[in-house]
C-alpha cells in the first residue's frame, strides 16, 4: 500500500529518536541530492541511522519539523502500519479506561497517543475523528476502517484539515444531548468548533465550580457555547456571558433552558469592548473567567499575544470585587508559564492589585502529557484570588 522513502538521520536526529520525541527537524535529516525538494507532505518515510532502521514517520514539506513519527524501533515497518495503528488506538482506549473516563472524553490525542494530527473524541454513542493536518490523511482510510470495526454500533463523523466534515457511519440527527457532571449539553460536531465541544477544560470547569457559591456574580468571557457559565449556573450563581457569535449564544440559551437554569445575562460583541462598557455600568464580579481563543501558534506571535493578555487582564481587574477570583486560560505551548505570569503581574501592579495563585492546571487527564513530548501540555489554566 505504501512505498516508503528512506532518509538518514544525523547524530542530532538519532538523539531525538532515542528520546522518543515525535518531531524530527529538517536539519536532523541527510538528504540525497535534491531529495528534499522532491518530497511532498504525506510521503511515507523510513528513518535510518548507521544503516539500521530506527522508525517510520510522515514527511512535511516547508515545515521546521520535516518528519513526524508514527513508530520507533528497528522493527517499525510501513508494511505493518494497520497493526501499528490498531495497537495505538487500543492502548489509548485502555489508558482512558485506567483513568475511569466516562462516555464523553477524548479517546485519542494526536502525538501524545502516537499518531500526529489524529484526534478522536467520544460523545456517548457518537465518535468524531478529526484529521488536523494534511500528512495524517494518508492513514485516514485505515483509521476509519479500524474505527468502524471497533465502534460498530456507534455513529462516526470525520473532520478534515480543510474543514470538510463527513458522516462515516450511522448518520443521526444533530445536535445530540449528552450529560456531563449532571449538566445537559447539546453537541453538534458538524457546526461547532473543533469536534463540537472543548473537552480539555472539563476538569477545570469542575475545579472552579467548587469556589462558586449561590448568588455570586460570575462573568464568563469568551464564552463560546457557555460551558463554564453552565457550571456556574448549576451552583445557582448570577452569571453574565460575553460572546460575539450569535449561533453560539443561541445554543447556550437552548442549553440554559434545557437545564432549567436562571439568572443569566448575555452581552454580544468583542470582549475588550464589553469589558470597558461594564466598567461604565459599575458592574462587579466575584469570579471572572477569561478563556480567549488560541493566541500563539508560533514563537513570533508571542509579543502580540502577551500584549493582548496584558490589556485584557487589566480591564478585567477593574470589574473584580475585593477578594474575588479570576482565571486565565491560554492555549499555547510556545507561551511559557513564566511569560504568562510576568505579563499578569505587570498588569496587576499597574492596577495596584495583589493575588495568590490558587492553582496552576492543564487540560483534563484524557489529554495525556508524555514525559518525552512536553508540547502536549498546551493548556495553561491559572486560578488566582485577589487579596
Amino acid at each position: 500500500m505504501f512505498t516508503p522513502i528512506k532518509l538518514k538521520l544525523t547524530d542530532r536526529g538519532y538523539k531525538t529518536i532515542k528520546y522518543h520525541h515525535p518531531w524530527i527537524y529538517q536539519k536532523s535529516l541527510i538528504f540525497s541530492k535534491n531529495q528534499n525538494k522532491k518530497l511532498k507532505t504525506g510521503a511515507a518515510i523510513e528513518l535510518e541511522y548507521n544503516n539500521l532502521n530506527v522508525g517510520i514517520g510522515i514527511y512535511f514539506e516547508n515545515s521546521l519539523y520535516a518528519v513526524k513519527m508514527i513508530e520507533f524501533g528497528e522493527y517499525a515497518k510501513w508494511s505493518e502500519i494497520k497493526n501499528i495503528i490498531t495497537k495505538k488506538i487500543n492502548d489509548a482506549l485502555k489508558y482512558r479506561k485506567f483513568l475511569s473516563c466516562d462516555n464523553n472524553c477524548r479517546l485519542f490525542f494526536s502525538e501524545a497517543d502516537g499518531l500526529p494530527g489524529l484526534i478522536i473524541d467520544r460523545y456517548e454513542n457518537l465518535i468524531v475523528a478529526q484529521y488536523s493536518n494534511t500528512g495524517i490523511l494518508i492513514l485516514k482510510d485505515i483509521i476509519n476502517e479500524i474505527l468502524k470495526s471497533k465502534f460498530s454500533e456507534f455513529s462516526i463523523i470525520e473532520i478534515l484539515e480543510n474543514g470538510n466534515k463527513n458522516w462515516i457511519k450511522n448518520e443521526i440527527t444533530l445536535p445530540i444531548c449528552v450529560e456531563m457532571d449532571n449538566i445537559k449539553f447539546l453537541i453538534n460536531p458538524l457546526s461547532g468548533q473543533k469536534t463540537g465541544f472543548y473537552l480539555d477544560q472539563r476538569a477545570n470547569r469542575n475545579f472552579i465550580a467548587e469556589y462558586i457559591k449561590p448568588q455570586m456574580a460570575v462573568l464568563d468571557a469568551f464564552a463560546y457555547t457557555g460551558a463554564f457559565a453552565l457550571y456556574a449556573l448549576k451552583k445557582q450563581a448570577n452569571v453574565d456571558i460575553i460572546e460575539s457569535n450569535n449561533k453560539c449564544i443561541e445554543l447556550f440559551e437552548k442549553m440554559r433552558v434545557l437545564n432549567n437554569f436562571q439568572n443569566c445575562g448575555i452581552y454580544q460583541g468583542r470582549v475588550d469592548e464589553i469589558l470597558k462598557s461594564l466598567q461604565y455600568l459599575q458592574k462587579k464580579y466575584d469570579v471572572i473567567l477569561l478563556d480567549p481563543p488560541a493566541l500563539v501558534n508560533s514563537a513570533n506571535q508571542k509579543n502580540k499575544a502577551l500584549k493582548y493578555i496584558y490589556y485584557l487582564f487589566a480591564d478585567a481587574l477593574k470589574l473584580l470585587k475585593d477578594s474575588g477570583i479570576i482565571t486565565v486560560s491560554v492555549c499555547s505551548y510556545a507561551l511559557t508559564d513564566e511569560q504568562l505570569k510576568q505579563t499578569l503581574l505587570n498588569a496587576a501592579s499597574v492596577c495596584n492589585k495583589k493575588f495568590n495563585i490558587i492553582a496552576e492546571r492543564s487540560a483534563s487527564l484524557d489529554h495525556p502529557i508524555p514525559l518525552h513530548f512536553p508540547e502536549a501540555n498546551y493548556l495553561k489554566f491559572l486560578v488566582m484570588k485577589l487579596y
